[in-house]
């Protein structure tokens, strides 16, 4: 058998590993999962591709005029400084009047960003602009009828992401952020390109992570200290 020191010594090494290991995984999780519990699309508009730059908002041929809820996620990493976004739209329109067109419906719709990079100010989170990948289920064109007059299905767009901001503290808050802002958002209707801006505004709620339980960080720390202890036994 060794000396009690060395002995000793090693048992501290051992438990400084239990205390190491104890604190990296309970400190591992650096982002934040925020989920969406309310709000979503309400606000947004369309207009010609070809209207003069600035003015889509002034030139809007459809809008939304009602708040059509999401679901997803919303991450925000205040480490690294980015925020993912994951949210869906189970149906959302726009309604409006352009060539026979009065409503254009979106469904099953995913809106998608990555690493978004933001500045964080206390309870309070700001992002410039990005970009976004859109996967829309269907899109289809209404006439003042309700009458199906087009619409293709299962496609996907790319698009920008800006004006993400978030106001939360422990335990949620409220977002929003726009896509399409930058004109990149185009589908066909009536007969045209059109240029959608969504503006989604929801309120967020911590998604409760799973913290290692003290048995599992201590049955770590036996099979780190256990062979050590064992190998000073006579």
């Amino acid at each position: 058998m060794g000396s009690p020191i060395s002995y000793f010594r090693k048992l501290a090494t051992g438990l400084a590993a239990l205390v190491a290991v104890g604190l990296s995984v309970g400190g591992a999780h650096a982002a934040t999962i925020y989920n969406i519990s309310g709000g979503g699309l309400d606000d947004g508009h369309a207009c010609l591709s070809s209207a003069s730059a600035g003015a889509c908002a002034a030139e809007a041929l459809f809008s939304v005029n009602d708040t059509f809820s999401v679901t997803g996620t919303i991450t925000i990493d205040s480490v690294n400084n980015l925020a993912d976004i994951n949210i869906t739209l189970t149906s959302g329109s726009f309604v409006g009047d352009h060539n026979g067109v009065a409503e254009v419906v979106f469904t099953d719709t995913t809106f998608v960003v990555t690493d978004y990079n933001i500045m964080s100010f206390g309870n309070n989170v700001f992002g410039l602009g990005t970009s976004a990948s859109i996967s829309v289920g269907t899109f289809t064109q209404f006439d003042a009828g309700a009458a199906v007059v087009g619409g293709p299905t299962g496609f996907g767009e790319a698009a920008t992401a800006s004006a993400f901001s978030c106001s939360i503290n422990g335990t949620g808050g409220i977002c929003g952020f726009t896509i399409g802002s930058s004109r990149d958002f185009d589908l066909p209707v009536g007969g045209d390109s059109l240029d959608f801006v969504s503006t989604f505004n929801v309120s967020v709620a911590v998604s409760p992570v799973p913290e290692p339980s003290a048995a599992l960080v201590f049955a770590i720390g036996l099979l780190v200290v256990t062979p050590i202890v064992r190998r000073n036994q006579p």
